[in-house]
């Protein structure tokens, strides 16, 4: 899914800067490392901007379901710090590549790579870099907790603890 090149880009742009490997230098860093990213790219390979649509990719972390939830749901791990509701990552032909997934979940890879193949992705808005992402083979998945939550809720409302 990852060219040559690309992957030789990723792997430069990780050894000049291994600030974004650790959760306290990748803590509210996303913008900044997704702009330096696309810096490089186009310094060192201008034309593999072009080639994989190299962008930014803004979205929700609360509206996109299905998207990597163990990062972008449950990782909860920001160093006790207040979480940020949207985040900026690239964009690429076939994957999209986040360089501070580790602000949510220390133990993230860096970077996270991942594969768009079964994703939906949408825009949101007229202009701009912003996103919706679903997974919809996590939509049943999604479903069932929600209805779980709610019959909780209804039981504790009624008496009955849940």
């Amino acid at each position: 899914m990852i060219s040559k090149r690309l992957r030789a880009v990723i792997e430069q742009f990780k050894k000049d800067n291994e600030k974004y490997s650790t959760q306290a230098g990748a803590l509210y860093q996303c913008c900044d490392a997704s702009d330096k990213f696309l810096k490089f790219v186009a310094s060192k390979d201008p034309t593999l901007v072009a080639e994989l649509s190299i962008s930014l990719f803004e979205f929700s972390t609360r509206d996109c379901i299905g998207f990597y939830p163990t990062v972008y749901k449950d990782g909860a791990n920001e160093m006790g710090q207040s979480r940020a509701d949207w985040h900026c990552i690239v964009h690429t032909k076939n994957v999209l590549i986040d360089f501070t997934a580790k602000q949510y979940v220390e133990k993230a890879p860096y970077p996270l790579i991942i594969v768009k193949r079964h994703l939906t992705i949408q825009k949101v808005g007229g202009s701009g870099n912003y996103y919706k992402v679903l997974r919809p083979a996590y939509l049943p998945i999604h479903k069932a907790r929600i209805l779980k939550n709610q019959d909780r809720a209804r039981a504790a409302a009624v008496g009955h603890g849940g």
